[in-house]
């Protein structure tokens, strides 16, 4: 078994049956008084076996981050197509992620507005507080996908457009974070993170952070992964947190 850990501003959508569609909304360039949010893949740097392609990557102590860019990823297993329909267990995550028709009842998920996209369809999904933060009165949500596998991690990265097709090779047991979530906090950026998910909308809708800690029941995210280490762990409060949507909320 391995993990994949979604940290800060990640949807959930229910549009693959039982299954889910991952979308990470573009917070690249979010406009004024927000942090930038960098979507990028952690993993302990002792784990990587080697990466087959042209991505960029940093070292910052012992954990290697790879950033990403506009892209689909694919994590081996976590996808397999099964004759007798997904295996994919959320019960233990979809009703403590905030849904965003909740929010606002317009709220309708682009896919394509995504700037990574990732489909799970095995596996179990689910939900945790996240660790450090500002603010432990409100903590975001954070999801943990456990992956069966006996073998080699494998994660292909497929950029939109023309771009080469990259693969993450990876130790068996490997523990992921998959981040969408500012790398650095400036404190003149007071504008609420959540907001960067009205850039998944079909059409404008106004969305604003759940007034009540949803994950303040959870128990804390096993980890060992190095991104809660490094110096400034953003997108551990409330208004940085997974969501879920789509169809009927």
């Amino acid at each position: 078994m391995y993990t994949v850990d979604f940290i800060g501003l990640v949807c959930f959508s229910k549009r693959d049956g039982k299954g889910r569609i991952v979308l990470l909304p573009d917070g690249r360039n979010p406009g004024d008084r927000i942090d930038p949010h960098i979507p990028r893949l952690v993993v302990a740097t002792d784990r990587l076996l080697g990466i087959d392609g042209n991505l960029q990557t940093e070292v910052i102590e012992d954990a290697t981050e790879i950033l990403l860019p506009k892209c689909s990823l694919n994590f081996s297993n976590a996808d397999t197509e099964d004759p007798k329909g997904t295996t994919l267990d959320t019960a233990k995550h979809d009703p403590f992620v905030p849904r965003l028709s909740d929010i606002d009842p317009n709220f309708d998920a682009d896919e394509t507005a995504a700037v990574v996209k990732v489909r799970i369809r095995k596996g179990k999904l689910l939900a945790f507080r996240n660790r450090g933060g500002s603010n432990p009165d409100n903590p975001a949500i954070v999801s943990q996908l456990e992956v069966p596998s006996n073998g080699s991690v494998i994660i292909t990265v497929k950029p939109d457009g023309n771009g080469k097709t990259a693969k993450i090779r990876l130790k068996p047991g490997t523990e992921i974070v998959l981040a969408n979530a500012a790398r650095r906090h400036n404190d003149k950026n007071n504008r609420s993170h959540f907001q960067i998910y009205e850039r998944l909308a079909r059409s404008p809708v106004s969305l604003s952070a759940p007034p009540t800690a949803l994950g303040g029941g959870l128990d804390l995210l096993p980890t060992t992964n190095p991104f809660f280490r490094l110096a400034d762990p953003v997108g551990a409060n409330g208004d940085c947190t997974n969501t879920g949507c789509c169809p009927g909320g």
